[in-house]
């Protein structure tokens, strides 16, 4: 099993830049170091410094041009690796092909959530139609038996009313939601 490299070693070799509020920029040349600038009040960011080659590669790790299906190939990457990691033009091609990745995961997600609904709807249909069924007269019941039915159907009414009272409820505070998302996301 190989190890993701420790960010120590993968340092890059020309150091890192930290700037600082009141000193500037100052270079660390080591992770100690750095760490020990991001100790300071007045740190604010750092960028490696890069050699000419380094900034000449184009990250893009889009599904487009990373061919891999977002899907069930997402980019997947361990803290470790990204804690390796000091190029910050590939980390932010990263956060892209993650953000893709994320869309179609998010559709493929609300797909699914429709296509379960649909199915529940077909289920409930038919526990509907069964209960219907369920309480249809026989004319060899005498009254103890009909009052014994009459009773389920009574706590059946009880706990579909309390279901559809949750459900509205539920629609309400859903509704609101959607209300409060339109103005920032135009819906």
């Amino acid at each position: 099993m190989a190890f993701p490299p420790d960010p120590a070693e993968t340092f890059p070799r020309l150091g890192v830049v930290a700037y600082l509020s009141r000193h500037g920029p100052v270079v660390a040349h080591s992770l100690r170091a750095l760490d020990i600038l991001r100790s300071y009040p007045d740190y604010e960011s750092c960028m490696p410094s890069l050699s000419y080659a380094e900034l000449a590669i184009d990250w893009d790790f889009s599904p487009s041009s990373f061919p891999r299906d977002p899907i069930t190939n997402p980019l997947l990457l361990t803290q470790e690796e990204i804690a390796a990691e000091w190029d910050p033009w590939e980390l932010a091609a990263l956060v892209g092909g993650s953000a893709q990745d994320l869309a179609a995961l998010a559709a493929a997600v609300g797909q699914a959530q429709r296509d379960v609904h649909d199915v529940d709807r077909v289920l409930e249909d038919t526990r509907r139609k069964l209960l219907v069924e369920k309480y249809k007269i026989d004319s060899d019941w005498d009254m103890y038996k009909l009052r014994e039915v009459f009773t389920e159907a009574q706590a059946d009414v009880g706990r579909l009313m309390g279901r559809l009272a949750n459900l509205r409820s539920e629609l309400r505070e859903k509704r609101q939601v959607v209300e409060d998302f339109r103005p920032r996301w135009n819906i």
